[in-house]
């Protein structure tokens, strides 16, 4: 997530005038929060369903993708665990290596030429940039192969296969995911629904790239405490600074508080 700064505070020369107890005289309640009853009822906004969605559909690929891996570096484990216990150790020249470039990263490769049981075998293959650096082509280079499938071999200049139980972060990546998408939904929900309303002042936003402003704004909490808050709404619905604006906290825990109207729910109509 990006933040580029677009405006700050603004030298408020009267911030005094911006204490809650003085902008609290040109703000009003909204009607809808002082009739509803409390816990509120409420349902949620549009982009607040895309979210979860979005984010389920980003985690089933990750799922997939890392379940594909799991299964290939169980079989390059096993090859290798094979070719520990049982290889036999040879030569083979190196005929030929290349660079394929992908728009993200580079694949290395080599060819090589091993005799082996009377018969020839040239196989190619990916390596990574240490094993590659370190062949040169025309060069003998050692080599494991499986006596009773020669096919089966690798060179040794390669590093172990990646273990098997790193494919368990790919779930914890997945859930931090989810995590991303739903808790700001969770924690607009309990606030909205519980919290306490009073004024507060916006003193400066934020850019957030591909989200819209981070809304900074100013409130006193039931003891009278100032509170900072923040709460990233989309652009054209962002507050100019300086505007008294209404602020639902939790008076258990001010630090949870959002901007009302909130971003991603609303009263139940």
């Amino acid at each position: 997530m990006v933040v580029a700064y677009v405006s700050a505070r603004d030298n408020f020369e009267q911030r005094g005038k911006n204490d809650t107890k003085e902008f609290a005289t040109n703000w009003r309640m909204p009607v809808e929060l002082a009739y509803a009853p409390v816990p509120r009822r409420l349902s949620l906004r549009g982009e607040a369903w895309v979210m979860p969605i979005v984010a389920a559909g980003i985690a089933a690929f990750i799922m997939a993708d890392g379940f594909s891996l799991y299964r290939e570096w169980i079989s390059e484990n096993q090859v290798f665990d094979t070719l520990l216990a049982h290889g036999v150790e040879a030569n083979a020249k190196i005929m030929r290596k290349w660079i394929e470039q992908r728009p993200d990263t580079c694949w290395y490769y080599v060819s090589y030429s091993l005799q082996a049981n009377g018969r020839t075998f040239s196989p190619s293959k990916s390596v990574d940039w240490s094993a590659y650096r370190q062949l040169r082509e025309g060069q003998m280079a050692p080599v494991v192969y499986l006596s009773s499938d020669p096919s089966i071999n690798r060179l040794t200049v390669e590093p172990p296969p990646v273990k098997p139980w790193v494919a368990l972060f790919f779930p914890l990546i997945c859930g931090g995911l989810l995590s991303l998408f739903i808790l700001p939904i969770r924690r607009q929900w309990l606030v909205v629904s519980t919290g306490k309303a009073t004024a507060g002042v916006v003193t400066g936003s934020r850019r957030v790239e591909g989200f819209g402003l981070s809304t900074i704004y100013e409130f006193r909490d039931r003891a009278g405490v100032k509170r900072v808050g923040k709460t990233t709404v989309r652009s054209n619905d962002a507050p100019r600074i300086g505007a008294t604006v209404t602020i639902l906290f939790d008076p258990e825990n001010p630090r949870r508080n959002v901007l009302y109207p909130a971003p991603l729910v609303c009263l139940a109509t």
